[in-house]
């Protein structure tokens, strides 16, 4: 699954209590917008290199790229920054959303060229 922290922290990192408010804030202070395996990255989809990436056990971002076909399900408009720097760090071969999510992500690329 991939966590969205723009512009809301919403994450299964959040929900469940796995990480602490000012880890939490510390997060957001990096522009940290989203996780994946255990991994934070930013609006250009590259790994923020946290205190937290050495307490973690999972590959780091570079490696996750490596993996031959990553697939992504999402929905809701509160993913739509997430899902777009994934999608520009590499993050994601296959993308599978429902239709709001797809035309925002359009309009966010068309504006993204201007």
């Amino acid at each position: 699954g991939i966590g969205t922290w723009y512009p809301v922290p919403m994450s299964i990192l959040t929900e469940n209590g796995f990480l602490t408010a000012e880890e939490q804030r510390m997060l957001l202070k990096e522009n940290v917008v989203g996780d994946i395996g255990l991994r934070f990255f930013d609006g250009k989809g590259e790994e923020c290199r946290t205190e937290l990436a050495d307490r973690l056990l999972s590959i780091d971002l570079e490696q996750f790229k490596k993996i031959e076909k990553k697939i992504a399900v999402a929905a809701g408009l509160e993913k739509r920054h997430t899902i777009f720097s994934a999608l520009k760090g590499s993050l994601i071969d296959v993308l599978i959303i429902d239709e709001e999510l797809g035309r925002e992500l359009l309009e966010i690329n068309k504006n993204s060229k201007k």
